[in-house]
């Protein structure tokens, strides 16, 4: 599920997971993303919104609207509420429409923005961080990366697409290739033996 996010992101929503934990929550919910945000000390992200400083400000508006209860022991698998679900959809959306392939902590952010109804993105609001703003500031700041602009082979050896998406997709015709071999090898071996 997590293999797009960076290690930042996945951080972010390890912290997520933990706090819901610590809140004696049965499922995360999206102010537990946002704390796990906060928490996941990302440079970039700090810069951009400064909301590691202000976690303590964060974690008390947050548990004025949904009081943590007694932590929970161990650490439980908790699932994810509908509307975190829905927040990790719209960050890969988010991620998508900027043209970034993996999707870091601003892109979840962004997805906590899009949750109107959600005490994450009314305590985002209330700090003055909106969508439209947000959505700038990170697309400013995170480099695009560019779609293939042609899927066949000459072009994946001539240079014109990422080089992360050449190798994976080199290694994925090669992997093809030894696998169309087997079955010919196979089938051509069970054909004479009958």
């Amino acid at each position: 599920m997590f293999e797009r996010y960076t290690e930042s992101g996945r951080r972010a929503v390890f912290f997520a997971r933990y706090t819901a934990c610590q809140a004696g929550a049965q499922e995360i919910r999206p102010h537990h993303i946002l704390l796990g945000i906060a928490r996941e000390s990302n440079p970039r992200l700090e810069r951009l919104f400064q909301l590691r400083g202000r976690y303590q400000q964060l974690k008390s508006e947050v548990e004025a609207a949904d009081p943590f209860g007694k932590p929970l022991e161990g650490q439980p698998n908790i699932p994810l509420d509908d509307p975190a679900k829905r927040v990790l959809t719209y960050a890969a959306e988010e991620a998508e429409s900027l043209g970034h392939l993996p999707i870091e902590p601003e892109h979840l952010l962004l997805g906590l923005l899009r949750e109107k109804d959600s005490i994450a993105a009314r305590t985002l609001e209330a700090m003055s961080i909106n969508l439209e703003g947000a959505r700038k500031k990170v697309s400013s700041i995170i480099p695009d990366t560019p779609p293939p602009t042609r899927s066949t082979l000459l072009s994946l050896l001539s240079g014109t697409v990422p080089l992360h998406v050449r190798t994976m997709s080199i290694w994925t015709f090669l992997v093809c290739l030894v696998l169309a071999f087997a079955i010919g090898f196979w089938t051509a071996a069970l054909w004479l033996l009958r």
